[in-house]
């Protein structure tokens, strides 16, 4: 069954599996994901908390042992309603923060199928039970590089645009989002719009002025 990492079919709630290679460890080598669902409060490295302010979106995942964006990594995520708790979750990684760290939104396991503020993504290697993932979209996190314990897998680039293009939907996000253009397009944008030489002197001698 092709998913999005194969370009699947991508619907407001509906995207497919997101199946994707496993990746690497990242920080302590020893942790595996889903040891305890029991709330804990912030590891030693620190963990994902509420952030609002801008987003450099950006989709570059590598399979280097790093967190980049564009992957789904591991990492402790706070409680919402209690940021002094928290525990482990999968975190689709979107993007840089103004204070350079790591923008993410929170991937659950749970049904919310008809709930507003989620986008169904589908199965990765991210969960080991092989149980659907849906995203967050009205919570926007951020975290350190050196804080994710985990790098899980690469999305595609139609799963993670399917993703930011949900989140430009969400009341609020779509002023928070810098989408990267390409530079090659950014440098013929400005030679079009550029005056050319004499434009002014050729109007002031056109024809037709009177003297």
């Amino acid at each position: 069954m092709a998913g999005l990492v194969n370009g699947g079919a991508c619907e407001r709630r509906g995207l497919g599996m997101a199946e994707a290679s496993a990746g690497r460890r990242v920080g302590d080598g020893g942790y595996r994901p889903g040891v305890s669902s029991q709330p804990e409060p912030p590891p030693r490295e620190g963990g994902a908390v509420n952030y609002a302010g801008p987003v450099r979106v950006w989709y570059r995942p590598k399979s280097d042992g790093r967190a980049d964006a564009g992957e789904v990594v591991w990492a402790w995520v706070a409680y919402d309603e209690d940021p002094s708790v928290g525990k482990d979750r999968p975190l689709v990684l979107i993007g840089w923060t103004a204070d350079r760290r790591l923008a993410a939104l929170m991937l659950s396991s749970r049904d919310h199928q008809g709930d507003r503020g989620w986008l169904r993504l589908g199965r990765g290697p991210w969960d080991l039970q092989g149980r659907t993932s849906w995203v967050r979209l009205d919570r926007m996190l951020a975290i350190r590089p050196s804080s994710v314990r985990r790098e899980g897998s690469m999305l595609s680039r139609p799963a993670f645009t399917a993703v930011i293009d949900a989140l430009a939907a969400e009341p609020g996000m779509a002023q928070a989002l810098v989408r990267r253009r390409p530079a090659l397009l950014s440098r013929l944008r400005s030679w079009l719009v550029r005056p050319s030489r004499g434009s002014g002197r050729d109007r002031r001698a056109g024809p037709g002025r009177s003297r």
